[in-house]
């Protein structure tokens, strides 16, 4: 008797083991998919500037590279990379999924993807003075948001077109 109550309280333990388990697959499908969605979500916002901008300028063209994006381009594990480029000053966004899944370790709320944008022409170039802000795909109510952290005043705003426009004002 006192085997199969053994046997049978075992069984139970590995039953829970893989309910455990399905739920953690579920939860990093869910933030993968999380992760995917707020690429897209990013490229489609600096796509949105540059041609907002573009549709206004008369010589210079802003190019966003790369031009396209799909669930596909996301890399993970890897570095994803945006640029937007106007007669050499240049906006970069990079990010990458980050470990654990979903983390408080750099931001207080939570993030699922971290990285930098950097902006630069060929003066900051030649004096070294390339400028940063952190980058953070947060999660807000179970959505994405870009989140952008200057570490030095620690201001934080939303990585949107008035960011975007406010770094290239500052390399003009």
């Amino acid at each position: 008797m006192a085997r199969t109550d053994r046997l049978k309280k075992l069984a139970q333990q590995i039953d829970t083991i893989a309910q455990r388990d399905a739920e953690r697959i579920r939860q990093a499908e869910q933030i993968a998919a999380l992760r995917r969605t707020a690429a897209l979500d990013l490229h489609g916002a600096c796509a949105a500037f540059v041609a907002a901008v573009n549709e206004a300028t008369l010589k210079v063209k802003l190019e966003l590279s790369p031009p396209g994006y799909t669930n596909e381009s996301f890399l993970d594990p890897g570095p994803n990379l945006f640029q937007i480029n106007a007669a050499g000053r240049v906006i970069q966004l990079t990010f990458t999924a980050n470990e654990p899944m979903e983390s408080t370790e750099n931001f207080r709320t939570p993030y699922i993807l971290e990285g930098a944008v950097r902006w630069f022409n060929q003066e900051s170039i030649e004096g070294l003075r390339i400028r940063e802000h952190q980058l953070f795909c947060t999660l807000v109510r179970g959505r994405c948001q870009w989140m952008v952290v200057d570490r030095q005043t620690n201001r934080k705003a939303v990585c949107d077109a008035d960011y975007l426009s406010d770094r290239f004002e500052e390399l003009l």
